[in-house]
Parts: structure tokens; C-alpha cells; sequence
């Protein structure tokens, strides 16, 4: 594995996941699977196992001879994952439960609104199957090939709602300068934007990262959608200008969403 984002993940690599206890499939997700990495791009593996992930040290042991220096990190902050470095750029591999993957309640409408909904949705069916012998990823992402329309009418009808609330709020912290305050509520109105507007277009939540990159692609979102929401980013959050240009934003958003 090289410095070039697009160079194929090592066969050993893959090869000592897949023969881990338990491990179903194993996947590439991340920047490197949707074409938006750069020389800076870790790389991100999944592995799909059932029950509990494979043990820790029979993971060090199978990754450790594909690490620089044999060096394996274990973390689980948010959930189980490895972590080491191949040829000097971090691999990053997590283990994921298939019997915690509930795709019933987003089918159902049964998710509650987030800021970041269907991201984990994102992941999954964006994933590029590396080892997959049995077809469980295949199977997840031909499932995931439909946007759930429950969750879609879940969010078209609370985020609308939502929308205006921050804006007020955004604005009285503004009035007593509570700059905390404001960043809160600006990022709290950014989370439900894009919610909303992803799920106008039927299109799974990517997540926090390249959030104008995959706005850019969008064929329903409101007139310079990017160049606005940059100008609104970089904005101080004691620019006067600020919520004018979020309102303005979310008008055009509301406008789309009772037209769909």
C-alpha cells in the first residue's frame, strides 16, 4: 500500500480478516470506496462477523505481520476496531455485529431524526465488497439499493419542523452574545439541513465529512447551494449577516420539501 488513495488494498490483508473466527465478509468503506480520497485518506476496512468479534489477540496475531513495525492497536471507544499502520498510512478495521444491524425499523420509519439518520446506511451500501464468500454483504447492500420511504415521510415531517426553532435560537444567542451558544445552534441547524435534504433526494446521509462534496452531486438542492453554505461556515458567529444567509438557506430548502 502506497501513498496513491486508489492503490488495491493488500490480498493478505483481506485474506487474514476473512480467516478470522466468526468474520462472514469484509468490506472497504470510507473515502476510498465513494472516490473522494486524497493522499491524506486513511483507509477503512469492515468486518462482519456474528455474535462477538473475533478475540483481540487472535486479530494482533493475523494483522500483526502485515503492520509496520508488527505494531496493532486495539480500540474501542466506538465499538471494536484495529488499528495499524501498512507502508505508512493507517488501515483502520472495525468490526461489525450483522445481528446489530436492524434494517427492519429504518423500513418501518421507527429511526428518531439525528443530524446524521442513515449514514450507517451510507456505509453499508456504499462498501466495496472485498471478501464477501457467502454473499451476507451482497445481500445488505442489494436490501439497501431502495431508500427507505418510511424514514424519508419520518423526516420530511419532523426536520421541517425543526428547522425554524434553530434559527430563532440561532438568532436570541446571537442578540445576548453567547458564542457558545451560537456555534451550537449553527451546527445544530447545519445537522438537520443536510438530513433533510438527503433524504429529498433519497440519497443515504454520507456523514460529517466532504459534507459540499457530496452536496455538489445532488440533482434536487437549492440555487448555489455550495457556494452559500461555504460562505456560511467560514462566517464569524457574530457576522450580523449569519442567520439572514441560514434563513435564506432554509427557505429554499422548506420550498423544495413541499414540492416532494
Amino acid at each position: 500500500m502506497s501513498g496513491d488513495p486508489h492503490t488495491p488494498i493488500p490480498a493478505p490483508v483481506v485474506a487474514a480478516l476473512i480467516d478470522l473466527p466468526g468474520v462472514l465478509a469484509v468490506g472497504l468503506a470510507g473515502s476510498r470506496a465513494t472516490g473522494l480520497a486524497d493522499e491524506h485518506s486513511d483507509t477503512d476496512l469492515y468486518a462482519l462477523h456474528n455474535d462477538a468479534p473475533p478475540p483481540r489477540h487472535l486479530r494482533a496475531a493475523a494483522l500483526g505481520p502485515h503492520a509496520d513495525r508488527g505494531l496493532v492497536e486495539h480500540e474501542d471507544a466506538w465499538g471494536e476496531d484495529d488499528r495499524f499502520h501498512r507502508d505508512g498510512r493507517l488501515v483502520e478495521v472495525m468490526y461489525l455485529g450483522l445481528d446489530g444491524i436492524d434494517l427492519d425499523a429504518f423500513e418501518r420509519g421507527d429511526v428518531s431524526p439525528n443530524g446524521y439518520t442513515t449514514a450507517f446506511l451510507f456505509t453499508l451500501a456504499r462498501m466495496e465488497p472485498l471478501a464477501d464468500p457467502h454473499g451476507h454483504l451482497a445481500r445488505l447492500r442489494q436490501r439497501l439499493a431502495t431508500y427507505p420511504e418510511a424514514t424519508r415521510d419520518r423526516l420530511l415531517d419532523r426536520l421541517p419542523r425543526e428547522l425554524p426553532n434553530y434559527l430563532d435560537q440561532l438568532r436570541k444567542a446571537q442578540r445576548r452574545r453567547d458564542w457558545t451558544g451560537v456555534i451550537n445552534r449553527r451546527s445544530a441547524l447545519q445537522e438537520a439541513w443536510f438530513d433533510l435534504l438527503f433524504a429529498i433526494n433519497r440519497h443515504y446521509h454520507p456523514g460529517e465529512k466532504r459534507l459540499l462534496s457530496h452536496l455538489a452531486e445532488l440533482p434536487v438542492q437549492p440555487p448555489d447551494a455550495v457556494q452559500r453554505w461555504s460562505e456560511a461556515a467560514l462566517a464569524p458567529g457574530d457576522d450580523p449577516g449569519l442567520v439572514d444567509l441560514l434563513t435564506e438557506l432554509t427557505d429554499d430548502l422548506l420550498d423544495l420539501c413541499r414540492n416532494r
